[in-house]
């Protein structure tokens, strides 16, 4: 492995976290933080200033490149948590969430505070600690939304198997005869709408799918800069950082974009001499 170069005109600024997910994944985390003086210069965004006609023209479309970028920022911060969350916590069913029309299906901030305060109370009688994380999408009709999501503590007594008689869409009853295990959980059902749950036999390859949902697709998810992409119970459990600081050496990622790149390990020693210059580093594989 070589030692990291960075040319004179490289404008990013490279952080690296070690975090560690489980006893047997560390990953680390290299951040592209965008200098100031990109912006200034126009670097931001790549825009051919020529073809607008006045300087107000020119103002927004350089506003909307800028948001575009703060977005996709946004979508990589997001993508990295709902991954790191999914990992450090033992889930049990993989579940999509519906609305009814009794309720106001086109506002995803009052079902998940209605959603809230039912499961709170939900677990009380029952006696439970029922956690979940889900990541709010839109139909295709670009106004109503649903859920993707993961769900820990509920009980199967609890839930009801679906089977292929039942008023269930085409592609679920493929999936049961394939011998796949859907359930109902009924008063979800009864209190808000539709619910699919199944179980999930790998952590890691659900965290994957369901960050998959974390989209710019605005037509679709009308996610916008600031505005929360998932909700979470309190106190689920996150990556610890054990490390922090200028990554030294190269590495071939798992995952890169232009404002992260990441790479996964499986100890800690390992993981670290990302950040030294002990030549007895990690082989990239």
């Amino acid at each position: 492995m070589e030692a990291k170069v960075n040319s004179s005109n490289d404008k990013h600024i490279y952080i690296g976290k070690l975090k560690k997910y489980t006893d047997i994944l560390f990953r680390v985390t290299e951040n592209k933080t965008i200098s100031s003086d990109m912006v200034s210069n126009c670097d931001y965004v790549k825009v051919d200033y020529s073809i607008f006609d006045n300087d107000l023209n020119k103002s927004n479309c350089l506003t909307r490149g800028i948001n575009d970028k703060k977005m996709l920022n946004s979508l990589s911060r997001t993508r990295s948590k709902v991954f790191e969350i999914m990992i450090c916590n033992e889930w049990e069913y993989f579940a999509t969430f519906t609305l009814n029309p009794k309720y106001e299906r086109d506002n995803i901030e009052v079902f998940r505070k209605q959603f809230t305060t039912w499961l709170k109370n939900y677990n009380a009688r029952n006696n439970l600690s029922i956690r979940y994380i889900f990541i709010p999408e839109k139909h295709s009709d670009g106004i109503n939304w649903h859920g993707h999501g993961a769900v820990v503590g509920l009980p199967v007594e609890h839930l009801t198997k679906f089977r292929r008689s039942d008023g269930i869409t085409s592609r679920m009853k493929h999936f049961i005869k394939q011998g796949r295990e859907l359930y109902n959980w009924n008063a979800y059902a009864d209190k808000f709408g539709f619910v699919s749950l199944e179980r999930i036999v790998s952590n890691e390859a659900t965290a994957k799918y369901i960050t998959k949902y974390i989209t710019k697709d605005s037509d679709k998810t009308d996610i916008k800069v600031n505005k929360r992409m998932f909700y979470a119970s309190k106190g689920l459990k996150r990556a610890e950082i054990l490390h922090e600081g200028e990554i030294l050496r190269d590495f071939v990622p798992d995952f890169e974009n232009e404002y992260i790149k990441t790479k996964s390990f499986k100890t800690f020693n390992e993981a670290l001499t990302l950040f030294t210059e002990d030549k007895g580093g990690i082989h990239n594989e």
